[in-house]
């Protein structure tokens, strides 16, 4: 369950941090590039969040309250990281 965890966080969080800062210095410039990866961020987030709503549905009717927890807390750390992303990018970058 932790190594889901982890692979969620840095596919969430630490990827886009990465693509922003390495593709920040192209022909698009910050504002740009910031704007490409959140909507990119957003596009497989939500595809991910149904995938794991998909994956929840029968572990749910086998009682598999283990893996349930670690897909339930997959879908939070996707959904927070989505909306961290559009805040920053809506009250910070100009």
């Amino acid at each position: 369950m932790f190594t889901e965890i982890f692979n969620a966080a840095l596919r969430s969080i630490a990827l886009p941090i990465v693509a922003i800062l390495v593709l920040s210095n192209t022909f698009l410039g910050l504002k740009n590039t910031f704007l490409v990866v959140v909507i990119a961020l957003t596009f497989t987030n939500i595809l991910s969040i149904l995938w794991q709503v998909i994956r929840i549905l029968p572990n749910l009717v086998l009682l598999k309250g283990r893996k349930i927890i670690g897909l339930v807390i997959r879908i939070i750390i996707e959904i927070s990281s989505m909306i961290c992303f559009w805040v920053y990018f809506f009250s910070y970058i100009k």
